[in-house]
């Protein structure tokens, strides 16, 4: 691990935008542990609080690994390495997030698009596409075991899924 006396930065301080103006002062120990590398889940203190959160507001019905990510694309990365194999089918929306399709894209799966409107994925569409595979001429790939949605406030197209059921 780097030397935290080598670190070109002593303190931070910021002012918040708000009509409080509140400056905010992060002390030199704070500083240097927020420049330095931490643990692979994350700093341990940034976990715990996060952990406790979602355990306090969402009280989860099974135990739950909580995994920090830097921002939506590691997020996304992760995920799809997790969930998919060469040769998988993905459903995804059309329109879908450009930034998933570029991590996705020189991936070897097939990907299988389910339409959209302004509530979000077609319920129609989707069952369509599933169907396809019990056919008499199923589709040449493996029928999908993922769906890949933005279910709120959806990117680009700004959908977002009703709550209310449909025939």
């Amino acid at each position: 691990m780097p030397n935290p006396e080598t670190f070109p930065i002593q303190s931070m301080q910021f002012t918040l935008s708000d009509p409080s103006s509140t400056v905010v002062q992060i002390s030199p120990s704070e500083t240097k542990a927020a420049l330095q590398y931490s643990s692979t889940r994350g700093l341990p203190a940034l976990h715990s609080h996060l952990t406790a959160l979602q355990q306090h507001v969402h009280a989860p019905p099974a135990p739950f690994e909580l995994l920090i990510t830097n921002g939506s694309q590691d997020a996304l990365g992760k995920a799809f390495e997790m969930l998919l194999s060469p040769g998988d089918s993905l459903l995804v929306e059309t329109p879908t997030y450009s930034g998933s399709l570029a991590f996705l894209d020189p991936l070897p799966v097939t990907l299988l698009p389910v339409e959209t409107d302004e509530l979000g994925l077609i319920p129609s569409s989707l069952s369509k596409v599933l169907d396809s595979f019990d056919s008499p001429n199923p589709p040449p790939h493996k029928k999908p075991q993922t769906l890949y949605t933005i279910p709120t406030g959806s990117n680009p197209s700004g959908g977002s899924l009703t709550t209310e059921v449909s025939e």
